[in-house]
């Protein structure tokens, strides 16, 4: 379950409107992906990791403007719940070196991944004010990449 809000104020003249903006969503679905790894020798090698999900993701969105007048006076208030089929997208290509420690009783292995992680179709509360703004716009993108470094120690 995901929450993300965010509240705006801002100095308009003689009246402040504040808005109040919240979505939530859960998703559930299929995941397959595939993890490679190639040894080269001494310990070293290369590992490539992909995967696609395709799932179903409920959203439930809630925009509320209102004007700070004394008593506050709501400007708009839209509430939205929906259901999309969504595809997502990981990726991450990497390299390490692992050996086995004394007697081979323990194991050490350091890798470093970039990851790539996309998913589709993410930002409904942008879609909304859109929608309700009367804009032409469609459900933003979400995505995360960066560098993922491991040690790991058995013993």
């Amino acid at each position: 379950d995901y929450l993300t809000r965010y509240d705006v104020d801002t100095d308009n003249g003689r009246k402040v409107p504040r808005a109040y903006n919240y979505s939530r969503s859960w998703l559930l679905g299929p995941r397959i992906g595939l993890n490679t790894e190639w040894l080269f020798g001494a310990g070293f090698g290369m590992r490539a990791n992909g995967a696609a999900a395709l799932f179903y993701q409920h959203f439930k969105e809630t925009l509320k403007r209102e004007l700070l007048d004394n008593p506050p006076a709501i400007a708009s208030y839209y509430k939205s719940k929906q259901g999309f089929i969504n595809p997502s997208l990981e990726a991450a290509l990497g390299f390490g070196w692992g050996s086995y420690l004394g007697n081979r009783c323990c194991h050490l292995d350091l890798s470093a991944f970039y990851e790539f992680k996309f998913f589709f179709n993410q930002n409904m509360l942008g879609w909304l004010n859109g929608t309700v703004s009367n804009l032409d716009a469609a459900p933003n993108d979400l995505s995360f990449q960066g560098l993922t470094i491991n040690l790991r120690f058995d013993f």
